[in-house]
């Protein structure tokens, strides 16, 4: 067999067991206490701070306010910029990685649940566990996205009778909850890492521009925990 032959057959299972090893690595790294986000100063990062400035005048327009610079590493440094509105738990989150810029708006309604509306469809790469509702859509403007958050807070309250509730908590703390909550439930799931492949090359497709309308109908509130 030619040698370009051989390697377009073993391509494919290699890449397979990278996706495996990636999952692997990253939700075990993110599972421990300690290894989400971290504040960081402006002093450390003075030019992922200044591209989050340029979203300012933007966000205070929104309501929101600065709450500052994380760093998230998840084997590849992360540059997390977050704002707030003041005395609610509505957030507005930039990520700055390498080559890539995206956005999450966030409102939380409890501890454990809460609606992400984000930028890119790798946010519905690992499963959410039931509670965090998670919707996608690559390439919308910020002001599209807004609008798509805006719907799928009007259907949660509609639907699953959940309102927003403020939390007293820095966004670090809440964001890192999250983080091991999820993983928590990434690691329940019977084989969890062999089903990467499935969950970033499929999952994200499929899921990616769909509204919680859609995935989230309303014959899954019996499935929510009591908080809600």
């Amino acid at each position: 067999m030619p040698f370009w032959l051989t390697l377009l057959a073993v391509f494919p299972a290699f890449l397979l067991l990278f996706v495996i090893f990636v999952v692997f690595q990253t939700v075990l790294r993110l599972s421990q206490p300690g290894n989400g986000i971290h504040p960081v100063s402006r002093e450390d990062f003075p030019e992922k701070y200044e591209t989050a400035c340029e979203l300012e005048g933007w966000a205070v327009n929104q309501g929101f306010e600065f709450c500052g610079g994380f760093r998230l590493d998840t084997g590849t440094p992360i540059f997390v910029a977050a704002w707030q509105k003041p005395g609610q738990s509505e957030y507005l989150l930039e990520y700055q990685a390498p080559h890539l810029t995206h956005y999450d708006r966030v409102t939380i309604f409890a501890e454990d649940h809460a609606l992400t509306t984000a930028s890119t469809k790798d946010a519905q790469f690992l499963p959410q566990p039931i509670g965090s509702f998670v919707q996608s859509f690559p390439g919308l403007e910020l002001d599209e996205l807004m609008e798509r958050h805006e719907g799928g807070r009007k259907y949660l309250r509609g639907e699953y009778g959940l309102m927003p509730v403020f939390i007293d908590a820095k966004i670090d703390e809440l964001v890192n909850q999250a983080i091991l909550r999820q993983m928590q439930y990434v690691r329940s799931i019977p084989f969890w890492a062999f089903r990467g492949p499935w969950w970033y090359f499929v999952n994200r497709e499929t899921l990616k521009g769909q509204p919680v309308e859609v995935l989230y109908p309303p014959s899954l509130r019996s499935e929510l925990p009591k908080s809600a």
